[in-house]
């Protein structure tokens, strides 16, 4: 894969699945953590891959969530991080895969193992300050990365083998589209994404059947830790600011999961008022986890990559080291200067309209005055516009057009 460059270059959904089929061994990795739009995205290209007799592995900074294992049909594809095999095979590959994540930082541990090979970057997220190098395939314009992996493959020509692959692809990729978009309510909806909703339905995948594999089944222990968060939701900044933190102690105690935790971020979001919900946690290594999302006009992405992380305007996170209440005192010091400084905005934005207004009126008030300046009546006409004439009109010697008659001087 020579033909890859050392530097970004920005190519389309073509090339891309030019340089993915040309590959002859590829490792799939995405963003630790990783969610329905990280792992949609890695099934549909495998499976796409196996049926094209490519040697393809997923390889992951985080362990393959178990909410998410229904989608694969072959489960040896999954090589943990951790694991030597995983090392001699990214040694052997010829070209890295990176989906749904855009930034060096967030693949971990992975880095390491693929830093030598040239790479191949499919993610809608906005660019960050450590950007991959190679082929970058970005459109930030879809809700997910799972509508830029259809757009790829349905560059392929489609044979006979193609057909019977497309329902598991579909299936990974609506599971993508579904999670990424919060179940087709969050804002980053929109008609292009029914779209590719209806295009992947008619392509094999069962909204039913995958809504209720996603969202319709949860462990008792989940219920159980989310009692124990909801003790404590706080609400600040005249209730624009909300949040919540899962106790350590409960998580481990349940013996929970992170995929126990999905959708938690979403409750602190539902009260009412609240423009930037937040989620804290404490992760493996002792760091503090935020999950942040918006439903006002603060850019939470801008919040997160100041902390390091990064993500959407809408739904960001990010990593932090150091004592969790001082982590958490920062997030939330942040998030209420961002929440003043966009009500500032819109304020003055406010202001500004409600003045050109205002000016605007005055304008056409002084237009308006001057037109009756221009066509108000003068001299006697002025003074006498309600008296009838004295003298009858006679015709013009000139024209037949009526004229009044001259009184002589002096009269």
């Amino acid at each position: 894969m020579t033909d890859i460059p050392l530097v970004e270059r920005l190519i389309g959904p073509a090339e891309a699945l030019k340089a993915l089929v040309k590959a002859s061994g590829i490792v799939l990795t995405t963003h630790a953590n990783a969610d329905g739009d990280g792992i949609g995205s890695q099934v549909a290209l495998a499976t796409y891959l196996r049926g094209r007799y490519r040697s393809v592995r997923i390889v992951n900074p985080t362990p393959f969530p178990d909410a998410y294992r229904f989608l694969l049909h072959e489960s040896w594809l999954v090589l943990p991080a951790t694991d030597e095999e995983a090392a001699r095979y990214c040694a052997s590959a010829t070209l890295a895969v990176i989906v749904d994540a855009g930034q060096i930082p967030r693949i971990g541990r992975v880095n390491k193992l693929v830093r030598h090979l040239p790479k191949l970057v499919i993610d809608h997220h906005p660019p960050g300050p450590k950007p991959f190098q190679g082929l970058v395939y970005r459109d930030e314009s879809v809700p997910a990365t799972g509508s830029m992996v259809l757009k790829m493959l349905e560059h392929a020509r489609l044979r006979g083998r193609d057909r019977q692959i497309w329902p598991p692809v579909a299936s990974a990729l609506y599971v993508a589209l579904l999670t990424d978009t919060g179940g087709f309510r969050f804002s980053n909806v929109d008609a292009e994404c029914f779209r590719t909703a209806a295009r992947l339905v008619e392509l094999g995948a069962d909204p039913e059947a995958l809504h209720r594999a996603v969202y319709g089944r949860f462990a008792r222990r989940r219920y159980e830790l989310l009692r124990e968060a909801l003790a404590t939701l706080q609400v600040h900044a005249g209730g624009r600011i909300a949040w919540m933190t899962v106790p350590k102690d409960a998580y481990d105690r349940l013996g929970a999961t992170l995929d126990d935790l999905e959708g938690f971020v979403d409750v602190p979001r539902t009260v009412d008022g609240v423009e930037v919900a937040m989620l804290f946690r404490t992760t493996a290594d002792g760091k503090t986890k935020v999950s942040l999302r918006a439903a006002g006009d603060v850019d939470v992405n801008e919040i997160a990559t100041a902390l390091g992380g990064g993500g959407h305007v809408r739904a960001a996170g990010a990593v932090l080291a150091g004592d969790r209440n001082e982590a958490t005192a920062d997030v939330v010091a942040r998030v209420e200067a961002a929440v003043a400084a966009a009500e500032a905005k819109k304020a003055a934005e406010a202001k500004k309209a409600a003045d050109e207004k205002k000016a605007a009126a005055a304008r056409e008030a002084a237009e308006a005055e001057k037109y009756d300046e221009w066509n108000a009546p003068t001299g006697r006409d002025a003074l006498h516009d309600d008296e009838p004439p004295s003298t009858p009109p006679r015709a013009s010697s000139r024209s037949n057009v009526l004229a009044w008659p001259i009184r002589p001087s002096g009269e």
